[in-house]
């Protein structure tokens, strides 16, 4: 799950570092000024696997993005299971390059390493 990623990504963490998530992946940003959502979108529902997408249109430092929120139903509370943006890989997929690589487990990257479509995660 993507919770357990980012706990694996905190534990393997040393003291003062910066782990493979180095930003806040509810907005993808590093920093936030006057953080808006313009516009939430539930784009799909697929009741049988207890999943929804949900597609979020950001404000932030004049910055425009869309964000797409994965949702799981579980334990009667809708929890985020994945999130993108368009050009850059998925946040579990990210912390999955991140956390494994080549049999090892990784305690810190470059984003070069990750670099989709000049953006990064």
């Amino acid at each position: 799950s993507l919770l357990a990623q980012i706990r694996q990504d905190q534990r393997n963490t040393k003291d003062g570092q910066v782990g493979i998530l180095d930003h806040d992946p509810i907005c993808g940003c590093q920093d936030y000024s006057d953080l808006r959502i313009i516009e939430p979108i539930l784009v799909a529902l697929e009741p049988k696997r207890n999943v929804a997408f949900v597609k979020v249109t950001l404000k932030n430092l004049g910055k425009i993005s869309v964000i797409t929120y994965q949702m799981v139903f579980d334990g009667g509370h809708w929890l985020i299971d994945d999130i993108s943006e368009d050009g850059i890989v998925s946040l579990q997929a990210f912390l999955k390059q991140g956390l494994v690589r080549d049999g090892k487990i990784q305690t810190r990257t470059t984003k070069k390493q990750y670099r989709t479509s000049n953006k990064y995660w």
